[in-house]
């Protein structure tokens, strides 16, 4: 049995695996990776993929195989590497042949029997793309050891009929469907009763009270999923097939409602779990890692570790790696396989008299003075939010009973100074997710009640001063004047010429509740009866769409992008207006998708208004910038071609992706509730939480000096 070492100076590299590990050995570690950073312009690859390294060994967990094997078969094309290329044929041969991999290109079996659909709907058949799907699904899942699958298709294809199919061609004892509440009795009660030749009459947890184990088709929405956990929890033996439907909505692996999901899929064992979404990845990686832990039994607690560094800081240099991965785990279908027509979409410039108050140039005075002025009151009011935060520290010492207690308590202090003597930087990230989640797990749950909004606060001003005065500029300066500027143009809005211009009815969206107000007041003034849909009014969306569709004098339909731009089809309108563009690609390539989707028979119209400044850049034309990035960001990291290469830099943005900026920022960005309900819509709020800070003209110069204990 030759040694690691000798195998690495005869070149005869050997790999096994073992209990979850894939060991290379004979193998020079240095030269290896010094060959991927070469490739990817970053040595994260390397560093997050391989548990261990040694002069002439590697170990990697098993889940990574198949990225190995990609990153290996790049590097035989690439000329001038230190690495072997007959070692790397070596390794190539010796993974797909003594590890998991050598069943790929083996298993060829079956799970679907279309004999099971045939026949079962009202219409005759499914459509091509429905058919490549479960072909695609019957194929890969066995091939690849998969729980499931990701239907990856644009909104209108078709996803609820193709996961009913799937469901029976596996043979289901029981279907769970996860879905949006708006979703439950429009779109899957409805296809489940009108669209099977048997009507399937589901259980609705909504409406049916008890679980009722004894039925086929059970419907949860997303804030009922504990009552789905109660019916796995009764259900023994039976084949259950898992539906997710607007699958994006759990991407937070931390979120409450993704525990849950991920728990259901354990509980139930079910080998069938299909996530579907017309936008399954809003901007990150990391958002991959909720569907991976339901469908790849190889993704343990240990891979999700390093997947998370291998897709944090240098994404964009390893989102081709991650493109292969999803590209063998999901199936794509583009609006054009099922749409023949593209909508017509045109920009409406709007101006206004005030309008030069809401270009870059006059907010970026009137940011940078609320800087200089809030970081000014923080200074000279640094010791009383010191007071505060250690009373509080010293309530929760007080606590502890444990010596384990006494330890974790001094780590999270610890790491409070190192932020304090340091000044937040967001490589620091890691240490700022520890404080926070201390704090909100142990410190809050032994404070008084009145002191725990006074410690929020406090806690923020001591650890990243920084952070606490760019969010409140975002909360108090920068939301307000996108609302009120959205609001100034209503008036200068030809919204006869756009609504009756079109052959059906229209939808308006808006990020913004106060801008719903303000627009439903202003089409009232112009004999319209607009219908609006936004959190007050989501009880009965139901009964408002059912008066969209049948009443000829209820238009348009005036919605948050939050509220309606998703799950609802809308096929009664073909005209589509934007008051403002959402941060987010996702959110308006859905919001399109309530009109242009399967069932339209008119051309759709977009409409996006958009203040007209000139040729000064404005609060409501930059926001198209933030859009780009994001399409370009899913794009890259769903394997699509394009213009990858623009990033929110080249366009005075910073972006963070080192980290999940939600859990270093969940009590920074809003200093006060009142500004998170009556001012900042949740998308809003998410939008600088997640990714990006609005940095485009100048407003935090790097030369400015927030303070710290330091200096």
């Amino acid at each position: 049995m030759l040694s690691s070492a000798v195998r690495r100076v005869t070149g005869l590299s050997e790999v096994e695996e073992r209990n979850g590990r894939i060991i290379i050995s004979g193998v020079s570690a240095e030269y290896l990776s010094r060959d991927m950073k070469r490739i990817w312009s970053t040595s994260k690859v390397a560093s997050a993929m391989f548990l261990k390294v040694s002069w002439s060994e590697i170990i990697i967990p098993s889940f990574f195989a198949l990225e190995f094997d990609y990153i290996l078969r790049r590097m035989l094309s690439i000329r001038g590497l230190d690495t072997s290329k007959r070692v790397i044929r070596n390794i190539i041969e010796g993974l797909n042949t003594n590890t998991w991999l050598a069943n790929v290109s083996m298993n060829t079996g079956r799970l679907l029997d279309e004999r099971a659909y045939s026949g079962a709907f009202v219409f005759p058949d499914l459509l091509r793309h429905q058919h490549t799907f479960l072909h695609k699904y019957d194929t890969h899942v066995p091939k690849y050891g998969l729980r499931g699958y990701l239907l990856s298709a644009s909104p209108g294809a078709g996803k609820t009929i193709t996961g009913c199919a799937l469901a029976l061609a596996v043979h289901s004892d029981v279907v769970i469907i996860i879905c949006p509440k708006v979703a439950t009795q429009r779109v899957w009660q409805k296809t489940l009763n009108k669209e099977f030749k048997i009507p399937q009459y589901p259980y609705i947890a909504e409406l049916d009270g008890d679980i009722q184990p004894k039925k086929k088709w059970h419907i949860f929405h997303y804030e009922a999923l504990e009552r789905a956990l109660e019916l796995a929890d009764v259900l023994r033996d039976k084949e259950i097939t898992i539906i997710l439907d607007e699958s994006h909505n759990f991407n937070e692996i931390k979120s409450l409602r993704t525990e849950r999901f991920l728990q259901l899929c354990i509980r139930t064992r079910s080998q069938n779990i299909l996530w579907a979404s017309g936008t399954p990845v809003k901007a990150m990686g990391f958002e991959c890692i909720p569907l991976l832990k339901a469908i790849d039994p190889l993704f343990t607690e240990e891979t999700e570790l390093a997947f998370r560094k291998m897709y944090g800081r240098d994404a964009k240099r390893t989102l081709d790696i991650l493109a292969y991965r999803l590209g063998l785990i999901s199936h794509t279908v583009p609006k054009s396989e099922f749409m023949p027509d593209e909508p017509e979409q045109e920009e409406i410039r709007v101006k206004i008299p005030n309008g030069k108050q809401y270009t870059l140039g006059h907010l970026a005075g009137v940011m940078s003075t609320f800087i200089e002025e809030r970081t000014e009151y923080y200074r000279k009011n640094r010791d009383h939010y010191q007071r505060i935060y250690d009373t509080a520290i010293e309530i929760h010492r007080k606590t502890l009973k444990t010596p384990a207690q006494q330890v974790e308590f001094k780590h999270y202090q610890s790491t409070v100074n190192y932020l304090v003597r340091n000044g937040f930087n967001f490589g620091d990230g890691d240490k700022a997710i520890l404080t926070n989640k201390y704090e909100k797990d142990r410190i809050h749950p032994t404070l008084p009640q009145e002191m725990r909004k006074s410690f929020i606060d406090a806690k923020s001003v001591i650890k990243y001063p920084i952070l606490k005065v760019r969010g409140e500029c975002l909360g108090r300066i920068l939301t307000k004047e996108r609302i009120q500027c959205h609001i100034d143009m209503l008036n200068y809005i030809d919204f006869e010429k756009l609504i009756n211009g079109v052959k059906k009815k229209t939808i308006i969206f808006t990020s913004y509740v106060k801008v719903v107000d303000a627009v439903t007041l202003t089409l009232k003034s112009k004999g319209f009866k607009p219908l609006v849909v936004y959190g007050d009014t989501n009880k009965d969306l139901a009964s408002i769409i059912n008066t969209f569709e049948k009443d000829p004098s209820a238009n348009p339909l005036v919605a948050t992008f939050d509220s309606l731009s998703t799950a609802m089809p809308l096929t009664m309108a073909n005209g589509v207006i934007f008051l403002n563009n959402p941060w987010r690609s996702f959110e308006k390539e859905q919001a399109i998708a309530r009109a242009h989707r399967i069932g339209q028979n008119e051309t759709v119209y977009c409409f996006d208004i958009i203040l007209d400044t000139g040729q000064e850049p404005n609060i409501s034309s930059r926001s198209l910038d933030v859009m780009q990035w994001s399409k370009d960001q899913v794009d890259r990291i769903m394997g699509v071609n394009g213009d990858a290469g623009v990033s929110l830099e080249s366009n005075g943005f910073i972006v963070f992706e080192s980290l999940d900026i939600n859990d270093v920022l969940d009590d920074v960005c809003w200093d006060e509730e009142r500004v998170v309900k009556n001012v900042v819509s949740s998308e809003e709020a998410r939008l600088y939480n997640e990714s990006v800070a609005l940095e485009s003209f100048n407003l935090y110069p790097s030369n400015y000096n927030f303070y710290s204990q330091k200096n």
